[in-house]
């Protein structure tokens, strides 16, 4: 249990690293892209990148932790459910909407947030 507690704790601490790392990317957009134009599509989207970099390290804490303790008939089950899902969703949702790579970075940012609070479960 409290090696869980460790990994979440390390899990958090790496997913504030990169989120802060996420969040910066609007306002210094010239330390990833030379271009120009990039930079208003990178504003659009940067808060669903912060997001899902900082859900993301601590999904996979939780998850190696459940490697670990040799659970991974549940792992995969849920990780290729959740898959399957989600990018069903992202499909549609783009398709119809025409959100576009804001769309994109939403479903992925979901499907960090889901297998997170799965991962907890």
């Amino acid at each position: 249990r409290e090696f869980v507690k460790t990994l979440m704790f390390s899990g958090a601490i790496f997913g504030l690293i990169l989120g802060t790392m996420g969040w910066a990317m609007p306002h210094v957009p010239h330390l990833f892209s030379s271009d120009a134009q990039l930079y208003p599509i990178m504003l659009s989207f940067w808060p669903y990148m912060a997001l899902s970099l900082a859900f993301g390290s601590m999904c996979n804490a939780m998850e190696g932790s459940l490697m670990a303790l040799g659970d991974l008939k549940f792992l995969c089950g849920v990780t290729g459910a959740l898959m399957i899902s989600i990018f069903a969703f992202l499909k549609l949702y783009v398709a119809q909407t025409g959100a576009g790579i804001i769309g994109v970075w939403q479903a992925v940012a979901l499907f960090f947030g889901i297998r997170f609070f799965s991962s907890l479960a």
